[in-house]
Order: C-alpha cells, then structure tokens, then sequence
C-alpha cells in the first residue's frame, strides 16, 4: 500500500473504526481491539476471520455454517440497526473481492426457555428473530489488518445496516434466561460461487460472557422450530494467540431507535479525541450501612422528555491498568466494583455564561449490583499513546425506583461512582469515569468529599479544557415518538 493510499486508508479508519457520533445510539458494543494502538499507523487488530457462510453447489443442499455469539438485553429498546466486521479469506486490500461477494445477509435473534438449566451453562437454544438482508442494503469499508493471520494480515472491513421497522428485534417481547440472547450474521453466497476469498466474521478475545459458538444446523435453513442441545453447538476456539486454544467473541455493535435515547454523551473512541482520560470517583462500603463516598464526579445533562430514566451506560477504566489485547501472560487484574452509586441533582443557578451551573440539591439516588463491563477501546494521553483499556458499562434500572424527569427542558446533575468493600487507597487501580470532548450544557464537575471544606470544582483535560462525561440514559418514547410499525411481527 502506497503512501497517498495509507493516508485515505488511515482517514477512513478514523470514522469507522470505534464508536462515532452517527452511533450514538448503541445497545451493545464488541468492537475490535488493537494489538498496540497507535493512531499514527494502520490499525492491528487482535483477531481473526471465523467462517460464518452460506454455500450452496450444484445439485447439493445449502450449506450453513452459522457464528453466533452473547449479549444481553438493556431493557426494551428494540434493535434497529447492527454493526459488524469481518473480512475475506486471503484479501489484503482496502476494496472488497469483486467475486465472489455474498448475495445477501442472514441476521438471526436466538433465545434460550430451558427450564432449570444453570446460568453458567446457557447456549443459544432457539431462533426467535431472523432477517435477510439483501448485500446492496449493507456498506461497509475497510477499518484495519488482522494482526492474527501471520506474515500476510488480511483486511478487515466495518458492515452497518439499518434495519426497516418491520425488521426490527423487539427483544423486550422474547423471554429469555438471564436477559441474554445471541446474535447470529452470515454471509449468504450464491449457488455455484467460486470457493475463494470467502467472508469470515471478525473475532476478538473471549472478555464477555460464554464466548462464541457454532450451532449445527440440521436443515436447509435455520428453522423457528427447530431446537440445538449442547451437543450440537461447538465453541469457536483458535490457537493463533498464544499458541494454546482459547475461547474467542465476535466484533459487533447493536444500536437502537433515537427515540429511545434519552440524553448521549458515548465514548469518542481512540482516534477520535485529542485525548480521553478517566477521573476517580469511588466509595467505600465496610458495613450494611450507605456507602462513604470519598471521590465524585458529576455532569449535568437536559431532559427532553418526562419520560422514566430505565437504563443507564456509562463508560470508565481503571488508573494504570495495562492491557495487552493479544497479551498471553495474565497480569494483575483489576479489581471490579461491587457496584456503581448513581446520584442526581438539581441545578442550581439559570444556565447563562456569567453564573454558569452547579449541584444544588441531590434528589436522587439508586445503587447497582448487576452490571456488563465490556472492553471497548482504550483511553489516550497528550501525546496519542493509549493507557488504558476503556470498558462500557450497562445496567438497567428496576421500574419502581427509576427517574422521572420533571419537564422537558429541566437541567439535572449525574454521579456515578463505583462502589468498593475494601479501602480505596488500597486497591491497585482506582476506578475512573472516562470523559468525553465538551460539547453540550457545563463541563463535569468533581468532588473531594475528603477535603476539610469539599466543594464542586470544574473538571479540565490537558489543555486546561471543560470537559463532559461519557454517558447514555434510555428512556421508553413517549407514544408520539414512536414510529408506526409497517407489518405484523412473528413471534418464532
């Protein structure tokens, strides 16, 4: 690849590669991780390309060799349209294979209703949602080399859909162990197509769930009917990083409807910030009593609706920690929150640039011991070189004690703090709420609750900036605000 070509290459990559602005609106993130990430260079991504096909030959049955992997359900929200990557066997370059190219894409929703089975031994048992997608519906461009293929990488690509409304996964309609489904995305080719370049899904390393898995499909197609057992799903397992077999995930985001998301401040991702950086704020818990708070941070965020806050995510890291994407030793872990203590307050002063605003009075608190931590990226210094793994985090809140905003237009003030049953000072890596590029109402805020006189004081990056805080609140739309379904949906 030549010189002017990297730098189109690079520049594509900044816009497709991590979460972006377009997707605001993400449920679910598994995106791909970068062996040593360096925005001055091609992406290496720590993966690679699992089989997950259609075929199909002359006078033979089709063939399916179907992926599928974990995520679990924030609440509602259906899912309208889905992000993935994945790239083709033997193809380096940054365009796609001309032939042969997949016809369309099978998409499907699996569930699992076993009675009694233990959480731990979850699978996906029966498909309950599917789509075809027709390939010239799908865009995709190329975002990186895969760093597990050997001396020739091959080109990973970024697909994206939106999905029609009669298309949509209405996963708050299904049941389902755990609030966890799994998501299947083949590539369906042609009869006759020549076996060559053929598309594989791009995988990552198993940091979530159960990690991915291959079902057995019985027929010519994958069958409502039909239910898998666990003797016909097989894990997807390789031996490409470390030389031992180990469990994988698949890169892949879901997003859902605007309508659905309340207030948005995601994560910029790597390459898209002049820098991301998390900030302490943490408690301390030694009894059954309200946890201390020693650190917080706050941000404030303007509700356009009266609708109950049910689901919050939220993105942090943790102060120092390293983590190797493909690394094969195991370092020392991080020790997890118990849990996150969400607060809020009112603001205290009218918004104009004079007297700005402030925490006035908290109103509002709730904690959270159920919650998905799932790496997403990393978070970056002054000079570019990342720091730490950026994790997103996701927790629903139970309808009795979620928040109702008082009108639309009413200004409110956000803390999330992790929670810890052993003093803080002691851990080896402090907790941090990852910050987000400034960019609506006031800069976050922070407070030493261990000051002799605490009070609020604005938080700055590097360049002595505001900043605001990486996170998402989803509501259920108001009835206005949802879009007419275009056709009946089947329940599988």
């Amino acid at each position: 690849m030549n010189k002017p070509a990297l730098a189109v290459f690079v520049s594509l990559v900044v816009v497709a590669l991590g979460p972006q602005p377009a997707m605001s609106q993400v449920t679910w993130s598994q995106p791909p991780l970068e062996i040593d990430p360096n925005i001055g260079s091609t992406p290496l991504l720590c993966g690679s390309n699992e089989s997950a096909r259609s075929t199909q030959y002359e006078g033979a049955r089709r063939n399916w060799r179907m992926d599928a992997d974990d995520f679990r359900c924030s609440g509602p929200m259906p899912v309208t349209a889905i992000r993935w990557w994945g790239g083709y066997k033997g193809w380096q370059s940054a365009e796609p294979p001309l032939s042969p190219q997949p016809a369309a894409w099978h998409i499907g929703f699996w569930a699992n209703l076993v009675e009694g089975l233990d959480p731990n031994a979850l699978f996906p048992e029966r498909l309950v949602w599917s789509v075809e997608i027709p390939s010239e519906r799908v865009q995709s461009q190329a975002v990186g080399l895969d760093g597990l293929a050997g001396p020739f990488p091959e080109m990973c690509f970024a697909y994206e859909v939106g999905l029609e409304p009669e298309e949509w996964f209405h996963q708050g309609e299904f049941p389902t162990h755990e609030g966890l489904f799994w998501i299947s995305i083949t590539a369906i080719y042609p009869t006759a197509a020549e076996p060559k370049h053929m598309w594989g899904w791009h995988t990552r390393p198993q940091l979530w769930g159960r990690g991915a898995v291959m079902p057995a499909i019985m027929g010519e197609w994958p069958d409502p009917e039909e239910r898998l057992f666990p003797g016909r799903i097989y894990p997807i397992e390789n031996a490409l990083q470390c030389g031992d077999t180990r469990a994988c995930d698949m890169c892949f985001e879901l997003r859902t409807a605007e309508s659905w998301v309340h207030h948005d401040q995601p994560f910029t991702g790597l390459r898209n910030s002049p820098g991301v950086a998390g900030h302490r704020s943490a408690a301390v818990r030694f009894d059954p009593c309200d946890p201390m708070v020693i650190e917080q941070v706050v941000d404030d965020w303007t509700c356009n609706g009266v609708a109950p806050i049910m689901a919050v995510a939220w993105h942090g890291s943790y102060l120092g920690h390293e983590f190797g994407a493909c690394g094969c030793e195991a370092g020392a872990e991080p020790r997890r929150p118990e849990g996150f203590l969400f607060r809020l307050w009112s603001d205290g002063t009218p918004r104009d640039p004079t007297s700005g605003g402030y925490p006035a009075r908290q109103i509002w608190e709730y904690e959270v011991f159920e919650y998905d931590e799932v790496q997403v990226g990393y978070a970056r210094n002054g000079e570019g070189r990342p720091v730490e793994p950026v994790f997103r985090y996701a927790a629903q809140l139970p309808e009795p004690v979620q928040f109702q905003p008082e009108a639309p237009g009413s200004v409110y003030w956000l803390a999330i703090v992790a929670i810890f049953n052993v003093p803080v000072d002691d851990l080896p890596y402090a907790w941090c709420w990852t910050d987000h590029p400034h960019t609506l109402g006031m800069g976050a805020r922070t407070m030493d609750a261990t000051h002799p006189m605490p009070r609020w004081t604005e938080l700055v990056d590097a360049g002595r900036e505001a900043v605001d805080m990486s996170f998402t609140l989803y509501a259920v739309p108001e009835p206005n605000a949802v879009p007419p379904e275009k056709a009946a949906r089947s329940d599988g």
